[in-house]
C-alpha cells in the first residue's frame, strides 16, 4: 500500500470498495482525494480488537479489506454479534457526531485493513465538506432502521426464518461467487451465525445440517455456501417450509 509523504493513503493505492464507500458517496474528486489523504491505515490479524465496547469515541474507520464483528457483552458475560461489516463499510459513524463512548467491540473475523481518521481531523474535514457529515449520518440512519427490523424479527419470525435472514444478509454482505453458489466469505461459526439470528448454538447447528440435507446449503467448518438463494429467500419468509 502506497503512502503519500505525510503518512495518508493515496487514492490510486485504494482498492474499489474503499472508493466506492458510502463515506465519498458524491464527494468531488479532488475532496476525495483530500479525506483518503489524511487517512492512517491499519491492519488487523485475525482475533486482533480495533477498538473496546465502552471506550472513548477516538477515530472513524472504513474497512478496506476483510471483515470485523460488532459485538456488545451482556451484563451476564454473554457476547452478542451486533453486525459484521466489510469492504467499503464505515464504522464507528458516531465520531462525527458528539463525544461518546462505543457501544460495541470491533474485532477482526480474519485478517483486516482498515483507514482510520482521528476525531480530531474527521470533524475538521466534515466542518469544510458538510457532504461528507451527510454521508455518515446517512449510514447511521440505515442501521438503525436495520436494527429495528432485526428487534421486529425477534418479536415476529420463528427461529427457522431468522437464521435464514441472517444467512442471506451475510450473503448479500459477504457473498462470493464460487462454483454451485455464493460462498459466505468469512469464518462462519455455528456460535456466530447463532447470535446474529438471536438462538443457541444447537438450534442453529441442527438447522444448517438439515438445510445441507436438503440442498439448500453446502456447509463445512467455518463455512458455508448458498447453493439455492431462492430456497433460502422462501425459508425466511411467512410460510411452512420455515416453521
Amino acid at each position: 500500500m502506497a503512502l503519500c509523504e505525510n503518512g495518508g493513503l493515496m487514492r490510486q493505492s485504494s482498492g474499489p470498495a474503499v472508493s466506492d464507500s458510502p463515506l465519498f458517496r458524491g464527494m468531488a474528486s479532488a475532496v476525495v482525494d483530500e479525506v483518503l489523504g489524511a487517512a492512517t491505515p491499519r491492519t488487523l490479524a485475525a482475533g486482533q480488537t480495533l477498538f473496546l465496547q465502552g471506550d472513548p469515541v477516538e477515530a472513524l474507520f472504513v474497512v478496506e479489506s476483510g471483515r470485523l464483528k460488532l459485538s456488545q457483552v451482556t451484563p451476564d458475560g454473554e457476547e452478542v454479534i451486533v453486525r459484521t461489516v466489510g469492504p467499503g463499510d464505515i464504522v464507528v459513524g458516531v465520531a462525527v457526531l458528539d463525544k461518546r463512548t462505543l457501544p460495541v467491540s470491533g474485532i477482526a473475523i480474519s485478517e483486516c485493513r482498515v483507514l482510520a481518521w482521528p476525531r480530531p481531523r474527521i470533524l475538521e474535514l466534515a466542518a469544510r465538506h458538510p457532504i461528507l457529515r451527510m454521508n455518515v449520518i446517512g449510514t447511521i440512519a440505515d442501521r438503525m432502521h436495520d436494527s429495528l427490523s432485526r428487534i421486529r424479527e425477534l418479536s415476529t419470525e420463528t427461529v427457522a426464518q431468522r437464521v435464514a435472514r441472517a444467512l442471506l444478509r451475510l450473503a448479500r454482505d459477504a457473498g462470493r461467487p464460487v462454483e454451485g453458489g455464493t460462498l459466505i466469505d468469512q469464518p462462519l461459526g455455528r456460535q456466530e451465525l447463532a447470535e446474529l439470528a438471536g438462538t443457541s448454538m444447537f438450534t442453529a447447528s441442527r438447522l444448517l445440517a438439515r438445510w445441507a440435507r436438503e440442498g439448500v446449503l453446502e456447509v463445512g467448518r467455518q463455512r458455508v455456501v448458498v447453493l439455492s438463494p431462492a430456497r433460502l429467500e422462501g425459508l425466511a419468509g411467512d410460510d411452512e417450509s420455515a416453521r
